[in-house]
């Protein structure tokens, strides 16, 4: 496991940010086939093919021992010792060049105690705006756009001047703000029912067995989310995730936002373990960046395709959604 703050693996990111051919995505987007792990196979192999030339070194060194005689039927008269073939072989195999992986054997099963996620890469935000097109036909894209943009200005506003107020109430004065600058007619139950949209999402397609593979793989999983923590629990029973997270950790807990350091430590704090054993799971690239300067080993569920930040930090690895996050875990044993 490389500590925290040092470069990506460049093997691994690369395999897993790499795409072939094209294919249509969930949002229509398109989103490349993976092609990750067809390297790990090709030097699996190699280690293989390695560990079967000291073996046969070492079987040349064995038949010049002549300890204890143990005549094979068929071969001309090869002496050898049973037991000292048998250490021998196994420590051929054991020193063959499993080296050649970097970054992937440790001591631990896996470099990860617990995962860290946003909740954009487990929660699909898409219906909230397809109910804005719904209510303002012809008007819903403009608005979300608007709406999506304040939201986060927003929160981040409101953490620097110490004016804070929870993920809800900012979602819902960033409405407000995007119907007036539209000269829209927002009434009190179209507000109400755009903003209790954020706590009533479902997941995305893969989710469920990509979680599934990661509990199965042990590893904990958390939530580390701007949104308030009853709305990570409504969004955890709608979505039928009950059980998959063993904490639901949202920064209203310190009246800040990410990418807020104050707001990462929470995770920090609440688990009890290291920076390094801490992958934090993103959904927005400014997330990404924030999560990666405060020290976390970070992966990036681009789902949008966009291009990454220019903050000065980088994720270790990038992805299309958690199925790739499972294949980035896979490596990191």
């Amino acid at each position: 496991m490389k500590p925290a703050g040092s470069a990506p693996n460049p093997v691994v990111a690369k395999k897993i940010a790499t795409r072939s051919a094209p294919r249509r995505g969930a949002a229509g987007a398109n989103i490349p086939a993976a092609t990750c792990g067809i390297e790990l196979w090709k030097r699996a192999g190699q280690v293989w093919a390695g560990a079967g030339n000291a073996r046969r070194n070492e079987c040349a060194v064995i038949k010049s021992r002549q300890t204890r005689s143990l005549r094979i039927e068929g071969e001309a008269n090869m002496i050898i010792e049973r037991r000292e073939f048998l250490r021998l072989a196994t420590t051929a195999i054991a020193t063959a060049p499993l080296l050649s992986l970097p970054s992937v054997t440790t001591a631990n099963r896996y470099s990860y105690k617990f995962l860290a996620f946003d909740a954009f890469p487990i929660f699909d935000p898409r219906p909230v705006f397809v109910l804005a097109e719904e209510l303002f036909p012809g008007r819903g894209a403009e608005l979300g756009n608007i709406w999506r943009t304040r939201q986060f200005e927003y929160q981040w506003l409101r953490s620097l001047t110490g004016r804070y107020v929870d993920f809800r109430q900012a979602t819902d004065d960033a409405l407000v703000y995007a119907a007036k600058q539209l000269r829209l007619d927002l009434t009190a139950n179209m507000r109400e029912r755009l903003t209790l949209a954020f706590g009533r999402l479902d997941a995305w397609p893969e989710v469920r067995s990509a979680l599934g593979t990661l509990k199965e793989m042990g590893l904990r999983m958390a939530f580390l989310s701007n949104m308030t923590k009853e709305m990570l629990d409504s969004n955890i029973t709608h979505a039928g995730l009950g059980g998959m997270f063993e904490r639901v950790l949202s920064t209203d807990r310190n009246k800040v936002y990410k990418p807020d350091p104050r707001a990462y430590r929470i995770a920090l704090d609440d688990f009890g373990l290291k920076r390094e054993e801490i992958l934090f799971v993103a959904f927005a690239g400014w997330d990404a960046a924030g999560a990666r300067i405060f020290g976390y080993p970070t992966f990036w569920v681009n789902r949008l395709g966009l291009p990454g930040e220019e903050l000065g930090a980088t994720p270790d690895a990038t992805g299309n959604d958690l199925d790739d996050l499972v294949r980035f875990v896979k490596t990191r044993v």
